[in-house]
């Protein structure tokens, strides 16, 4: 943590972003692990081009 929030506001964003993704059903969880792994995909493609 960098300070921005304090512990509590910490654990309540934790809570309520897993609660969102839980509550969004089989089908947008799906959608959300292609979404997040394809921008981990492009960003390690970044990188590596960077570096040649």
């Amino acid at each position: 943590m960098l300070g921005i929030v304090n512990k509590q506001e910490y654990e309540q964003m934790v809570e309520d972003t897993v609660s969102f993704y839980e509550s969004g059903g089989r089908e947008f969880q799906r959608d959300e692990a292609l979404r997040n792994a394809s921008l981990s995909a492009v960003l390690f493609m970044l990188a590596a081009k960077e570096k040649g």
